[in-house]
């Protein structure tokens, strides 16, 4: 849970957070107002990914946000 954990301190706190770096938050949505920038890496597990659709918006909204999702592949 630490990168709900991450997203959600930076809702509450954004004058205190330059940038976020999260691993598969997926209960709390990005920020997409600019405030800070978030990197965030996403499981390609198909279970994971669904939700996480869901809650990181569309690639026009994430970019011009400053949100850059990398997608990665746990090892088998």
């Amino acid at each position: 849970m630490g990168g709900d954990i991450s997203m959600y301190f930076a809702k509450m706190y954004p004058d205190q957070i330059k940038k976020v770096v999260t691993l598969d938050n997926l209960r709390v949505p990005f920020m997409t107002d600019g405030k800070f920038k978030i990197l965030s890496f996403r499981s390609k597990d198909p279970r994971v990914q669904a939700r996480s659709r869901r809650r990181s918006g569309s690639d026009e909204v994430r970019e011009k946000a400053g949100i850059t999702v990398v997608q990665h592949r746990l090892p088998a």
